[in-house]
């Protein structure tokens, strides 16, 4: 009897230990679900504010347009407006020459049938360049309203060129923060998938330890972890940047502001992954070995300074620390034990 009830008791422990594992998985599955759904979200706000940075630069792209064919029209009405008082002195000279050779004939004393011929021809003249004087100078009001008028709308096309400038730069300051919140709920994604995976294998990276990788520094001061991730290469001065072991480079390029990376591909789904203020000295396609100088470390502004590392297996990061503690002697390479999470 006594065994049966510690058979029952025993089967009854043992479905309550299934049942929590099981509970944690699901637990574990949907907060996966759930970062799954906010990277989906961001995604969607990330596809907005491209939608509204089109639509904005399409608006400035059209306002300086405008701006520029109103300016070549200003110099147009410009040039016409000067030659217009040109001919507006000209007539007015021409004018004044016959206002002055009409008087001269009014004051002669014997005025013969010749000379008031001539005075008669001197006032039809004179009105004519009266009047052509009065449309000239209309011409040059009409040409001076316009030009005010394009100049006032070149003021205000420069007023809303610098206000859709404005939205450009805050969309672009609101994308770059809804980029680094995508890069970073990836990185958590990643994370949780690692420690689930952790949870069921356990963490022990042997499949990488075997492969004796080395620190892609020949010099360097100190090595600090980031969580279970990458770590951080602290050195001084310009230090070369050598390969971790064989492979072929499939990546070189800028990541933002933080520097140039470099990706290794050393094959069985493994690859490293360098970042840093360096200057590379292979390019992609490029097949290295395991020690080859591969680049250098720029000279730090500061006293000191870091080149990250990581490594990815399955595309899935690493916990590198642990993996070079495994390879080498914690001692000799002068690892920080302090773990920055």
């Amino acid at each position: 009897m006594d065994k049966i009830i510690f058979k029952i008791i025993f089967l009854f422990k043992m479905t309550c230990l299934i049942g929590i594992n099981c509970y944690a998985e699901r637990a574990d599955n949907n907060e996966i679900k759930g970062q799954f759904h906010a990277l989906a979200q961001i995604e969607q706000k990330l596809k907005s504010f491209e939608g509204k940075l089109n639509k904005e630069n399409l608006r400035y792209l059209q306002v300086s347009k405008n701006k520029k064919d109103i300016e070549l029209k200003c110099l147009d009405l410009e040039k016409g407006l000067e030659e217009s008082r040109l001919k507006y002195n000209e007539r007015l000279l021409l004018s004044q020459k016959l206002l002055g050779q009409n008087m001269l004939t009014e004051m002669s004393l014997e005025e013969t049938a010749s000379d008031i011929l001539q005075r008669k021809l001197y006032q039809k003249k004179l009105s004519l360049e009266v009047e052509n004087l009065k449309k000239q100078n209309a011409v040059n009001n009409d040409l001076q309203s316009a030009l005010s008028d394009l100049k006032k709308r070149f003021q205000e096309l420069t007023q809303l060129e610098s206000e859709i400038a404005e939205v450009l730069n805050n969309l672009e300051k609101d994308k770059k923060n809804l980029a680094l919140a995508y890069v970073k709920q990836e990185s958590e994604i990643s994370s949780a998938k690692n420690q689930i995976k952790e949870n069921k294998v356990g963490s022990a990276p042997t499949f990488i330890a075997k492969s004796n990788i080395t620190i892609p520094l020949a010099k360097y001061r100190s090595i600090e972890t980031k969580s279970k991730k990458g770590v951080i290469v602290k050195y001084q001065g310009a230090q070369e940047i050598l390969s971790p072991l064989d492979g072929k480079v499939i990546y070189t390029g800028m990541l933002s502001t933080y520097g140039r990376v470099l990706m290794i591909d050393h094959g069985n789904q493994l690859r490293s992954v360098i970042l840093g203020d360096n200057e590379y000295f292979v390019l992609k396609g490029a097949s290295v070995l395991k020690g080859q100088k591969i680049g250098i470390t720029k000279k730090p502004s500061e006293n000191e300074g870091k080149l990250y590392f990581e490594l990815r297996k399955n595309n899935q990061v690493q916990n590198t620390f642990e993996v070079l503690s495994s390879v080498n002697s914690l001692g000799l390479l002068g690892i920080s034990r302090e773990r920055r999470i």
